[in-house]
């Protein structure tokens, strides 16, 4: 069983610094005590829901770890008493977002979540979104990718923890993503975002390599904290997995890239090359496979 996490603690909303926490904020106690926590709960996780059922059982054993977690950092930290007392409905206590995925072999993965960091699987025909964000009103790819939307749900200590699950069939072979907003939101279409995944793959020498060039092509356009887990799947080595994605960067380039880097700015090309690459990436609501499902 492997498991990937990313966490953003709420900047906004948990804003609030705390002499009991050395100055930090809430925000950023939040995220790293939501990690820990999912990684002490994935240690005592065997399998992968087959069912809603299951599925069920699972999102509640999660949530509850989460809550007693988050319960027992306030405690310990005295957070609720005197000038830290969180009042209003702009401040929240210990807010994050939280994506994480479990993922096993050829028997799939699940997506669990709350807020606005992503699950994504990229394979030989593109990247795919499979988490919907939790955000105060809907609205299109391109439109949420230039704005800070307001969240309508995260993980806090504050409020009874609520998660998603989207039961996942994984292809024979790609990359299983979990992301922050500073990761997706540092580009203005999907696309591009695709592009920086494969040409730094295609780019690099070994994982050390692509790893350090992955991150670096982040960290030049991210201006927020990016945080990002990727997981190859099915690649018997690094040279395999490097010529299965090169056509599909030289595809990606002809069809797309290649129009906006001629078009620089011009909003028509982009929402009509957008317009073409939708309908595989959107996967949010669509049912591929029987074992695609969601709580």
């Amino acid at each position: 069983m492997s498991l990937l996490c990313v966490a953003d603690g709420c900047g906004g909303l948990g804003s609030r610094r705390y002499a009991e926490l050395d100055g930090q904020t809430g925000a950023h106690a939040a995220s790293r005590v939501a990690a820990q926590s999912v990684k002490r709960w994935a240690a005592a996780c065997r399998s992968l829901p087959k069912d809603p059922s299951e599925g069920r059982e699972l999102q509640r054993a999660l949530q509850g770890t989460l809550e007693a977690d988050l319960s027992a950092f306030v405690a310990e930290h005295r957070l609720t008493e005197g000038g830290s007392r969180i009042v209003g409905s702009m401040q929240r206590l210990l807010p994050t977002t939280l994506c994480m995925a479990l993922a096993d072999g050829g028997e799939g993965a699940c997506f669990l979540w709350a807020g606005d960091s992503r699950g994504y699987v990229l394979d030989e025909t593109g990247l795919h979104l499979y988490t919907g964000d939790d955000v105060k009103r809907p609205m299109d790819e391109l439109e949420r990718l230039r704005c800070d939307a307001p969240l309508s749900l995260c993980v806090s200590a504050d409020r009874p923890v609520r998660l998603h699950l989207r039961s996942v069939a994984l292809p024979k072979q790609g990359l299983l993503i979990c992301a922050t907003d500073g990761v997706y939101g540092c580009v203005f279409s999907p696309m591009e975002l695709e592009e920086i995944f494969l040409a730094s793959l295609t780019g690099a020498q070994d994982a050390a390599t692509w790893q350090r060039r992955l991150a670096a092509a982040i960290r030049r356009l991210a201006g927020d904290d990016a945080t990002l887990c990727c997981l190859p799947f099915g690649f018997a080595h690094f040279d395999e997995m490097k010529r299965f994605f090169q056509p599909r960067l030289e595809l990606l380039r002809r069809e797309h890239l290649d129009g906006l880097l001629r078009h620089p700015g011009d909003g028509d090309v982009l929402r009509e090359s957008w317009k073409r690459y939708q309908p595989g990436y959107d996967r949010t609501e669509e049912v591929q496979h029987e074992n695609d499902w969601s709580l």
